[in-house]
């Protein structure tokens, strides 16, 4: 047992390494503490261990935390190399076919260098070093011109001229000599890249064989997309998309596309016995028909959005075909170069004519413009207002996101408890909304549309009806009490008070609670070795009702403390920000199996046929057909 960051009872392990890590891996969890809770799982159950690696990365069936997939499986390449060249295969259908390129590139930059890409501020972080650099150039330049125009005045006109034509040729002068220490400095630097790619990437060694196994998944299914669209058939996933163009950023980096045109365009077969050309000259040739046989008319086939921003080719761009982290990256850019074309789409989307991809999505990436723009500023701060296009892409992409939720079932009876106390600050808090809200108005009555938060002063909010807009329903929350300490049980009393106040008989009480925090609960007041979930069941049953279902969600990477253990019947313990996980507490989910528990319900999520391909290896021979497993 231990205590809570606010002195509640808990328990410092759920007595199954494998629910640990399940249940504490979030995305602002350390390096090093998610590598030792996996190298703990992997001591128990490796099979389970490498399935919850895999659910971690997931954009589909799991938790669609790339960050942590990479730092687990930069673990896996390092204790059980056999089992992660493997598994390789797996991940552009679970995870993305860019996330090769990212282990890949792990491997020659290490995996600091990947992660700062993964950093969901880095966009704006680097905006903010580009205009803090015009900012500072444009200084230096109001400076000069004021220098040059007090120079002037002191200055004969026949002097100021010979001075002006003598400042632009040395401008002339130093732009060339910098011009030219460029062009050595490059030289120089791929040179240097040429030569470290060169020793890792020789025979037998670990990069060499990952490379050429990143190299063949991409050449095997950029030869079968090329059959499809020859017989004009439907090209699914993005592999054209995300294969490297030569000289591009992974291409310069790890030299991957060479690798790829050997395998499609081997000398042995395209070569002419004495036509004169070196070995270079040929691998330039290939390229050029990489370029030209593949990933342009791939490209083009599968309408991928890029190929179609340019100012000639925007009037064309399909916007239903449009990824969802596309749209949300780039709707500006369609606003400003097509924004009547875009305007139309939109409107057909509201009318549900047409449909926004959501699918890539995370729930608080939508909410937090809407939350800095109501009543969360203090700790986000929104950089500008909201355009009306812009409100009209994230509410489309919310309603997306609901819709496709409740085609998977119904949430029932449940309500979702939102811990607003002052550790959440910042991204949990983000997320709690959002979860919150999802659950909220997908939830049966009289539950739906009802929100239960906790902290000092627990509030029983209402967020409008399923009609009311994803800005109104967020506006509902601005007068509750935010920040403040974590009392659960103070929260829990608060639904026995609205249950006793409107008179619910047993069978109407809520059936499932969504509890949505950091799990650092206050001390429970129902005396020494209580713990916070003990005290709620017994305020329960002392009102004459059975406490419901409790999925208690962490957000928050704190002390690791867990409210119960691995065999409590009736409650489950899961983490992350992905909604994906919701639709194991509704209808058909875990919700209706026979056994509700904290690792039943981790069982369940693991047995998706998308997780049955994986498997643990001892040795790996890339010539066949199977591995030959532990």
């Amino acid at each position: 047992m231990q205590f809570t960051e606010n002195g509640a009872l808990a328990y410092s392990t759920t007595q199954n390494a494998c629910l640990d890590f399940f249940a504490e891996a979030v995305p602002n969890i350390g390096t090093s503490s998610l590598q030792h809770l996996l190298s703990e799982a992997w001591r128990e159950d490796p099979l389970i261990a490498l399935k919850l690696v895999f659910h971690l990365g997931a954009v589909r069936d799991g938790k669609q935390d790339r960050r942590n997939f990479y730092v687990c499986m930069e673990w896996l390449k390092d204790a059980h190399i056999d089992t992660f060249l493997y598994n390789l295969r797996h991940v552009p259908d679970l995870v993305c076919w860019k996330s090769l390129l990212d282990l890949l590139l792990a491997e020659v930059e290490g995996l600091d260098f990947v992660l700062d890409y993964e950093d969901p501020n880095w966009y704006a972080r680097r905006r903010a070093e580009v205009m803090e650099r015009l900012r500072a150039r444009r200084q230096e330049r109001r400076q000069g011109r004021r220098e040059r125009r007090e120079r002037r005045q002191l200055l004969l006109e026949e002097e100021h001229r010979r001075m002006a034509e003598g400042r632009a040729e040395a401008g002339r002068l130093f732009v060339q000599a910098c011009r030219e220490k460029a062009a050595v400095d490059r030289r120089v630097k791929r040179a240097e890249r040429a030569a470290l790619l060169e020793g890792l990437g020789r025979e037998g060694s670990r990069f060499a064989m990952l490379r050429g196994l990143v190299a063949d998944l991409f050449a095997d299914q950029l030869r079968q997309d090329r059959e499809l669209m020859e017989r004009k058939r439907r090209v699914v996933g993005l592999c054209a998309k995300w294969a490297p163009s030569h000289g591009h950023s992974y291409d310069k980096l790890t030299g991957i596309t060479d690798e790829i045109v050997r395998r499609l365009y081997p000398e042995s077969e395209f070569r002419i016995q004495g036509g004169g050309a070196t070995a270079d000259e040929f691998l330039s040739f290939m390229r050029d028909r990489f370029r030209k046989e593949y990933l342009t008319p791939l490209r083009r086939y599968q309408k991928v959005p890029e190929t179609f921003m340019h100012k000639e080719t925007f009037s064309s761009l399909p916007y239903e075909r449009v990824p969802s982290v596309c749209m949300k990256l780039r709707k500006g850019l369609f606003e400003k170069h097509d924004k009547e074309r875009f305007s139309d789409f939109l409107q057909l989307a509201k009318k549900g004519e047409k449909k926004l991809a959501s699918g890539a999505l995370l729930p608080h990436e939508i909410v937090a413009k809407f939350i800095s723009q109501t009543f969360y500023r203090s700790c986000h701060q929104a950089d500008t207002e909201m355009t009306t296009m812009e409100d009209d892409v994230l509410s489309l992409q919310w309603k997306s996101i609901l819709d496709n939720l409740k085609e998977t079932g119904a949430l029932g009876s449940s309500i979702a408890v939102c811990d607003v106390s002052g550790s959440m600050s910042g991204r949990p808090m983000e997320v709690c909304i959002a979860l919150g809200l999802l659950s909220a108005t997908i939830a049966s009555p009289p539950w739906r549309g009802r929100v239960l938060t906790f902290s000092s002063s627990p509030s029983l909010v209402h967020i409008g009806t399923e009609s009311s807009s994803l800005q109104e329903q967020c506006r509902a929350l601005e007068g509750i009490d935010w920040g403040g300490n974590t009392d659960f049980n103070r929260a829990f009393r608060r639904l026995l008070d609205f249950a006793q106040k409107h008179e619910l008989p047993a069978s109407e009480m809520v059936k499932q609670v969504l509890v949505f925090s950091d799990m650092e609960f206050d001390q429970a007041q129902g005396g020494a070795g209580v713990t916070n979930f003990e005290e709620a069941r017994q305020d329960f049953e002392r009102e004459g009702y059975t406490l419901p279902r409790l999925v208690f969600w962490n957000l928050r990477a704190s002390t690791g403390a867990k409210p119960v253990a691995c065999e409590e019947e009736g409650v489950a313990l899961v983490s992350g920000f992905s909604k994906n996980l919701l639709k194991a507490f509704m209808e058909g989910g875990a919700a209706g199996a026979a056994k509700f528990t904290p690792l039943a319900v981790m069982r369940k999520e693991l047995e998706k046929k998308a997780f049955q391909c994986l498997e643990v290896v001892e040795t790996v021979d890339m010539e066949a057909e199977g591995p030959s497993t532990t």
